[in-house]
């Protein structure tokens, strides 16, 4: 262990790095230089192994070997030539110098003893000549050794390929026609095979002997008219509809239609049949499967009975709901017509006192004539509401092809009055035309633009924002403020009358504006929805002809405020 260790850690030697002195470029050169020829001559040791073990055929292929162990020898210091820079190993390097020096001049002698044998090697030519000339000669000799041998094999072969191909046909005919069988058999419908040329069918399976009540025997005598009533449930002859049919499945079609079959007892059986031609040398055949669809049938005249019975019950609870409907908004019209006289006595009268009596009444009195004043005029709001609720749901729609451009801009020149003193950011969008009635589809707009501004009060700027958006290319309309908002939570109480979200005394109000808004997009197939938080305003969204995610019906709300 220690002469290894002195050998390859020797002391009193000084690195050949010093001779560089230590120059890093220097270094870097001879490192990188002696590093390359190092994995070179490795690598062609690699090449020399692999090519002697793919061609064993070739003389004196340890010559290469010989070759490849210098090469490797070589390499080696080269790569002592790197060690020593850092590593005085100068003994080490030196025996592996001698190493290498025996490995060349032994590579050297064997070379000089082998290049006379190489040079006695024939040359490819000539190879390839006496290549080509023993190919002809065998070629010859076997085509005469091949004709000679034809003459006697030829027939005995034909022979026994044909008596082959026989077999093999008769066993394959044989399987083919047990496998058809077995299908045929076990098949859940009823199968037979009718022969055009005769008109009879010339095949079935034991389906269709229970299918119609006839043993296989009777079947082969018989077609398909004889297992058929006269006439088929459409009026047409059945001999007539058959042959249609059939004609179908001649021309490689494959029909599947409904049939009405007989049952050997007289009893009519309600069927479904596919047709399909079959392959088959000289003669006309096609197979009909057939299923009994009784049960079917008679589960299909259930379910249209209960259809109709049930379309029976929609129409008569439509009748009911909208009867109710009609009453209800009749009610509410006559309660709110009949409201507005005792409201206006209640008005005028106080009014009266206010004017006329004021010096001889004390404080407290005028303060409740006034509160009395103000509960009238919030009542005649409501009545005043009340009646345009219910005029929406009594007037017809007057649909033309409306520009909502132009609703949009009266409405905002309408809003003047309310927008007066504040400062207010209108954002429009360009809006399609729309299948609507103006008178209504403009309350719509002032309603929701109402409301915006309304809840916009307490913001140093408001900003509505009126556009368009496509859903699926269905265009939907949107109005966005920058108000109060509210909680999603409330969401279901925001199109129900006298349902309110914030408290009189923060915002005025009776709660059917949005109630109208949704009754009129109803009655005009749409629908509305809104998307809001607290403190971040809120948006609605709506459309004319196709509906949204549903929310509350105004009649149930209507009905229980009532």
């Amino acid at each position: 262990m220690q002469f290894l260790r002195s050998l390859i850690f020797p002391g009193g030697f000084m690195p050949h790095g010093y001779c560089y002195m230590w120059t890093p470029s220097l270094i870097g050169l001879h490192v990188v230089a002696d590093s390359l020829i190092a994995l070179s001559y490795l690598s062609i040791p690699i090449t020399l192994v692999h090519f002697t073990r793919k061609r064993r055929d070739i003389p004196f292929s340890w010559m290469f070997l010989c070759f490849g162990a210098f090469i490797v020898a070589c390499g080696g210091t080269h790569l002592m030539e790197i060690w020593t820079i850092w590593f005085p190993s100068y003994w080490l390097a030196g025996a592996l110098k001698a190493v290498t020096a025996c490995f060349s001049v032994v590579t050297a002698i064997l070379l000089i003893r082998v290049v006379p044998l190489a040079l006695a090697l024939p040359g490819t030519q000539w190879l390839i000549e006496i290549n080509q000339k023993l190919t002809g000669e065998v070629e010859q000799r076997a085509r005469a050794e091949s004709g000679l041998r034809s003459l006697s094999e030829d027939l005995e072969q034909r022979v026994v390929e044909r008596t082959a191909a026989l077999v093999a046909t008769n066993q394959s005919l044989r399987e083919s026609e047990q496998r058809y069988r077995t299908l045929v058999e076990h098949a859940p419908e009823a199968i037979v095979v009718l022969d055009l040329d005769v008109g009879r069918f010339d095949d079935v399976n034991r389906n269709a002997e229970k299918l119609f009540g006839m043993t296989r025997k009777e079947l082969l005598c018989v077609g398909p008219a004889e297992v058929s009533p006269l006439y088929q449930p459409d009026g047409r002859p059945s001999l007539e509809a058959a042959a249609l049919e059939i004609e179908r499945a001649v021309h490689h079609e494959t029909p599947r239609f409904e049939w009405i079959h007989r049952h050997a007892k007289g009893r009519e059986i309600p069927c479904e049949v596919s047709l399909v031609r079959l392959p088959s040398s000289g003669r006309n055949l096609v197979r009909g499967s057939i299923v009994d669809i009784s049960e079917r049938k008679r589960a299909e005249a259930e379910i249209y009975k209960l259809n109709a019975e049930l379309e029976l019950r929609v129409k008569e609870r439509t009748a009911q709901l909208e009867a109710s409907n009609r009453d209800l908004e009749s009610f509410t019209y006559s309660v709110s017509h009949d409201l507005r006289a005792p409201l206006r006595h209640m008005d005028g009268f106080s009014k009266i006192l206010v004017e006329e009596y004021s010096p001889q009444l004390p404080p407290g009195a005028k303060q409740y004539l006034e509160r009395v004043r103000a509960a009238t005029a919030h009542m005649g709001q409501l009545v005043d509401d009340l009646l345009n609720l219910a005029q929406v749901g009594r007037g017809s729609l007057r649909i033309v092809t409306t520009d909502l451009n132009e609703l949009v801009a009266e409405t905002i020149l309408s809003l003047e009055a309310e927008t007066r003193g504040r400062l207010v950011d209108w954002r429009v969008g360009h809006l399609s035309p729309a299948q609507c009635d103006p008178g209504l589809m403009r309350q719509v707009f002032f309603n929701l633009l109402s409301n915006a501004l309304k809840f916009t009060h307490p913001q140093e700027k408001a900003v509505v924002e009126i556009g368009e958006i496509r859903n699926e290319g269905t265009p939907v309309i949107f109005v966005r403020d920058n108000g109060v908002g509210f909680d999603m939570k409330y969401a279901d109480k925001l199109f129900q009358v006298f349902q309110r979200l914030h408290g009189e005394d923060e915002f005025e109000g009776t709660g059917v504006g949005l109630a109208i808004v949704y009754r009129i997009l109803q009655k005009h197939g749409g629908a509305i929805r809104a998307e809001s938080s607290p403190q971040n305003g809120a948006t609605f969204f709506f459309t004319v002809t196709q509906p949204l995610p549903a929310t509350p019906a105004p009649v149930a709300a209507l009905r229980g405020a009532t």
